[in-house]
C-alpha cells in the first residue's frame, strides 16, 4: 500500500508572506468557506496560523468514531490510509481511499448549532465550522473528492450493515466506482 504522491506546496518559505497567503486564499476561492459572522480576512489569518504551526503539528490520534468508520471501510473491502498529511502537513485527511477520495470523519467539534432553541442540535440545524469548510475547500482545490461522514449520521445508522450502506451511498454520490472485488490500493494522487 503506497501513499499518494504529496501535492507540492505553493509556498516558498515555511511561513507564507501576506501576499502569498492572499494569493493562496484567492486560488482556493475561499469566499464559500467564509460565513457572515467571520472576519473578512479569516481565510488569510487561518492560513497563516495553520502554516506557521504546521511544523509543530503531530499526526492526529484517531478517535473511536474514526476507528468505527475505518472498520466499515474495511468491511466493504477498500484499502485505505489513515491521517494522510496534505498541504505541507497543515491538514491531515482522515482516510485516503482509491479514486482520489478523501474521507473525512466529522465529530462534534466540526459543527456548530446554526439555530437556538429546542431543535438546535438536530442534524439539519448543525452547520460545519468555518475551519471544516476551509479544509474541505482546500482538499477539493487540490483535486480530492471529499466525502464527509458526520457523527450524527453515523450514530443514526447503528450496526455494520447500515454503516457500510451509508458509506457505499456516500462514495457513489462522489463518483466512486465499485468493482466486484475492490482490491485497488489508494496509490494514485488526485
Amino acid at each position: 500500500l503506497q501513499p499518494p504522491s504529496s501535492p507540492s506546496s505553493s509556498f516558498s518559505s515555511p511561513l507564507p508572506s501576506l501576499p502569498e497567503a492572499k494569493q493562496a486564499a484567492a486560488l482556493l476561492d475561499l469566499k464559500d468557506a467564509i460565513t457572515p459572522t467571520a472576519h473578512p480576512d479569516f481565510a488569510v489569518q487561518l492560513l497563516l496560523a495553520l502554516k506557521g504551526n504546521a511544523r509543530d503539528l503531530a499526526t492526529p490520534q484517531s478517535s473511536k468514531l474514526h476507528d468505527s468508520v475505518s472498520q466499515a471501510v474495511a468491511a466493504i473491502k477498500l484499502q485505505h490510509l489513515h491521517e494522510y498529511p496534505v498541504f505541507g502537513g497543515v491538514f491531515h485527511i482522515d482516510m485516503v481511499l482509491p479514486q482520489s477520495i478523501a474521507l473525512e470523519v466529522d465529530g462534534p467539534s466540526h459543527f456548530f448549532a446554526a439555530e437556538s432553541g429546542p431543535g438546535a442540535q438536530s442534524q439539519e440545524a448543525l452547520q460545519p465550522t468555518p475551519e471544516t469548510l476551509f479544509k474541505r475547500k482546500v482538499l477539493q482545490r487540490l483535486g480530492w473528492k471529499v466525502v464527509s461522514v458526520s457523527y450524527r449520521e453515523w450514530e443514526q445508522n447503528k450496526g455494520l450493515q447500515r454503516q457500510t450502506l451509508l458509506l457505499r451511498r456516500r462514495l457513489e454520490e462522489a463518483g466512486f466506482v465499485f468493482a466486484e472485488e475492490e482490491t485497488e490500493s489508494p496509490s494514485g494522487s488526485p
